[in-house]
């Protein structure tokens, strides 16, 4: 806050109602968000009655791959697309998943692996 009144005047500050700071997220904060990410993405494969499950070695390397110092976790969003929703599209349409799958994501030599059952 100091040096926020040391750069800007006054004049400036007293028209502004409100300053929030947003500390820098933490490891814990991009699994969270990768979660609520993939909760979306197995809710969207229940329609195709198809469950998906992620361990927690893929969640965290999701979270690693979204994230990005400069932009924080906004990338997220791409990596998941990338590399969830565009490989399991793959494996669809190649056959290697398909109606009534429980496929679980996993980890496997730092690549994602989906293992239909």
């Amino acid at each position: 806050m100091e040096e926020i009144k040391h750069t800007f005047r006054p004049e400036f500050l007293n028209r502004i109602d409100d300053i929030i700071v947003f500390h820098k997220l933490e490891e814990k904060d991009l699994v969270q968000i990768v979660s609520l990410m993939l909760n979306s993405v197995s809710e969207r494969l229940k329609d195709h009655n198809i469950s998906i499950s992620f361990t927690d070695e893929a969640k965290n390397y999701l979270a690693k791959e979204g994230y990005d110092l400069n932009y924080g976790a906004r990338p997220l969003r791409r990596a998941i697309t990338k590399t969830i929703k565009d490989k399991l599209s793959e494996e669809i349409l190649k056959g290697n998943v398909s109606h009534g799958d429980n496929v679980e994501v996993t980890l496997e030599n730092g690549e994602l692996k989906f293992n239909g059952k």
